[in-house]
């Protein structure tokens, strides 16, 4: 039977709560609670829907800095459905942000994503990752979200650094559990120091401040 696997997926996608957000699909007519913060995502081919732990903690993360800090420039590296990037849009209505990934169809989606939130083109920069002059500019950033995985976690360390205003914060994510203490001391060697660990069923975001 051929089913159509896109439709699926989308019917498969019921509304999310995660804090104050109310995520749910491009399929979906029912209101948002007044209370909420409202993302609409159409999930169809990226990954990014709130669903996923990983997605879910650095939305945690998200909530938790958002009450003791205000960034004006932020990265969502590796950005899927651009879920991350727009929910900080939500709560930091000023800041600028950079939405990088390698996969130009989750920059396409991204794009969507952007229209369905009424969120204007000024001030958003999509850019794919080996176009790097686009959102490698250093001490740039005053947030970095990368939920991405431990090998290139472990990789990117110095260019997060690099484009990483001192005092500022980056959430790292898409790690097992037991990757975490080993994200913390690579990251520590390039001057960053652990504020808060989110772990949920065997998945672990982490938010660190780069100190020097």
């Amino acid at each position: 039977i051929n089913k159509d696997w896109l439709k699926e997926n989308r019917i498969s996608f019921p509304p999310i709560n995660i804090d104050n957000f109310y995520i749910y699909g491009s399929h979906i007519n029912k209101k948002c609670p007044a209370y909420k913060i409202p993302i609409k995502i159409d999930a169809s081919f990226a990954f990014g829907t709130g669903s996923h732990e990983t997605t879910e903690s650095c939305l945690n993360a998200l909530t938790y800095l958002s009450k003791i800090y205000n960034p004006r420039s932020v990265l969502d590296y590796g950005c899927g459905t651009g879920i991350l990037g727009i929910a900080s849009k939500k709560i930091f209505k000023n800041n600028k942000i950079t939405f990088v990934d390698i996969d130009s169809n989750a920059l396409k989606l991204t794009k969507i994503n952007l229209k369905f939130n009424n969120i204007t083109s000024r001030g958003i920069v999509l850019s794919k990752s080996n176009a790097i002059k686009n959102f490698n500019k250093k001490n740039n950033y005053d947030l970095v979200f990368a939920n991405i995985l431990f090998g290139p976690l472990k990789n990117l360390a110095p260019r997060f650094k690099s484009v990483l205003k001192r005092n500022s914060f980056i959430i790292l994510s898409g790690l097992l559990s037991n990757q975490i203490s080993n994200i913390i001391n690579r990251y520590r060697m390039f001057g960053f120091k652990l504020k808060k660990k989110i772990i949920i069923n065997g998945w672990g975001t982490v938010i660190m401040k780069r100190h020097f």
